[in-house]
Formats: structure tokens, sequence, C-alpha cells
């Protein structure tokens, strides 16, 4: 609104005092409207553990109005009448408790895998809003091709756990001109037989996020098997490649934290909650002792992940 004054009189003044005053007031009003808001906002956030990660990730979030449950120290009952305006679930566990004992909408579930949230989605009949912990493999596929350009044949196994996956690893592949070869398991016993056959015939091996196939008894075994084959295996998280995988990107905590906080301050302002999906942000892990094991010249991370980022941005508006 503008306010002309067309008398040049001494009475402009006590107008434009009174007019100021009002403005004021109306602007301290919303800035206390909104601090009242953020002051009396509850955060529940339900953990499956004691794991440390998990403290360290709720020592992120900036919202000091919360609560913090173990679902191995409460009863369904708590949850039924407990006043919150927010539950945030950390870990698979601690979802299926929640959606079982709450008919509360405002919920944000960490920590899960999009395996994880389908399977309980389907099982409770409901949807809710949820980050994903691991990353699309489109995500991962880009990565390759901002990383190699000679390689181009990407081998991958899936089982029944990661099935899904194939639509999109088929169309991203394509988009991106890499030749996507993927051998499914048949049964657990015969991990080894189909990493040797996509090792003889590709030039790198994409993991899934599968504990069908990827798993503490598989590892040691599949990573000898690239390593020998000359082979580098793709990673799909900081952990897989720390034993032996030459990358990968993924989420980490800052990256789910920040994204976090920005959700919380959406719901605090009156919005709903997005609908699932991955993190937006992320980060890349190089394995340097592997890849010179390999001869491979990767780039630096910081260079990997802006060419990374430049290519997500291209794909966005293509």
């Amino acid at each position: 609104m503008v306010v002309v004054f067309k008398h040049k009189t001494g009475f402009i003044y006590p107008r434009i005092i009174r007019y100021a005053a009002m403005i004021s007031l109306y602007v301290l009003s919303g800035l206390f409207f909104t601090a009242h808001a953020d002051n009396d906002f509850i955060i529940t956030y339900v953990i499956s553990d004691d794991r440390e990660i998990y403290n360290e990730f709720i020592h992120k979030i900036n919202h000091k109005k919360y609560s913090v449950l173990n679902v191995e120290h409460f009863s369904s009952k708590t949850l039924e009448t407990l006043n919150t305006d927010l539950f945030i679930t950390i870990g698979a566990k601690a979802t299926r408790k929640v959606m079982e004992s709450s008919k509360n909408k405002n919920l944000l579930a960490l920590f899960i895998t999009k395996t994880n949230y389908l399977d309980i989605s389907k099982k409770f009949n409901r949807k809710f809003s949820a980050i994903f912990i691991d990353q699309p493999v489109s995500r991962q596929l880009r990565l390759i091709k901002s990383a190699f350009k000679e390689k181009t044949h990407i081998g991958v196994a899936v089982s029944n756990q990661s099935r899904m996956h194939i639509p999109e690893l088929v169309e991203s592949g394509n988009h991106l001109g890499l030749r996507i070869h993927i051998e499914t398991l048949p049964d657990p016993d015969s991990i080894h037989h189909i990493i040797r056959k996509l090792a003889d015939n590709n030039d790198l091996i994409l993991a899934m996020q599968d504990s069908n196939l990827y798993n503490k008894y598989t590892i040691q075994n599949i990573l000898m098997t690239t390593y020998h084959a000359n082979i580098p295996l793709i990673g799909y998280s900081r952990p897989y490649v720390q034993a032996g995988a030459l990358m990968s990107v993924y989420t980490s905590i800052d990256n789910l934290a920040l994204q976090t906080n920005e959700l919380i301050k959406q719901v605090i302002k009156g919005m709903n909650l997005p609908s699932p999906d991955y993190c937006k942000y992320y980060s890349i892990e190089l394995n340097h002792q592997v890849a010179n094991s390999l001869a491979i010249n990767l780039d630096d991370k910081s260079v990997l992940l802006k060419r990374l980022i430049n290519l997500e941005d291209r794909y966005q508006h293509e």
C-alpha cells in the first residue's frame, strides 16, 4: 500500500507517525506469531535403537522443542496419547511402530530405503512422507557417466528385492548412452557365478542396495572377484567404497539433515509434508587406492561432484 500526502502542513508528521506505528505493529505482530509458532511446535523422534549415528543426526536438526523415544523402551499406548506436531521416525523398525500405533498424519520417515518404504506402506495400506536414505540408481549411472568416457557396458545383478529398479536402469542407461546388462539371481548360491559372468562381459559392475546380493557374507568374495577380473565395482554406500568398491554417490548425515531442516520449516509454516522421495542432496565417496590398483585415473571428488551436478541439472531440463 502506498500513502501519498498532498498537504505540506505540520499535520503531515502526525499522519506519518501514525502510519509508521501501524506498519511497525503489523510487522512485529507477524514476527511474534512466527516465533510463537516455532516455540510451540513439538517434534517427537522415534528411533529404532541407540545407534550413535541416529543421535548425531538429531543434534544436527535446528529445532529445540523435541523428545526422543526408543521403540525398545515404550509401549504402543504411549504414542496414542502423545501430544506432538510431527513424528520423525529414524529407521524402518521405528517407522513400523509409529504406523501401527498412531494415526498422526504428520509423519516423516528417515533412514529407510525406498524398498523399506514400499513394504511398510503396502503392509499398513497408508502413504506417508519419507526421505529415502539410498540414492536413485539413475544418479549412480550419472556418476559413472561423469567419471568415465570409455566405459559404457554396465553389468547389474538383481534379485526379487531390486527387480523394481530395472525400468529405471534401462531408461537412464539409454538416456546416457550406456549399455545395461542385467542378470537375475535365481538363488543365493549363484551370486558369485553371476558376478563372474558380469565381470567377464562388462566394463564395470554397478552394485544395487539389495541384501540378497550384497551383504556381510558375500561382500569380500564379490570384491575379490571383481578385483581379480580388473573390473571396478561401483558401490551404493560410503562403507561399501571404504571396503573396496571404487566409488559411490550416497546420502550423508549432513545431506539428510539439510533437507530435513527445510521440511520442518515448511511444516511449521503450515505447508504439507511432500510425497516420499530420494534425498535431493548427495555426496561422493572415492577409493583412490582401488583406482590405483586397477590403473584407473579418477578426477578429484570436487571435480566429479561438480560434473555430476551439471549432468543432473541438464537431465532435469531435458
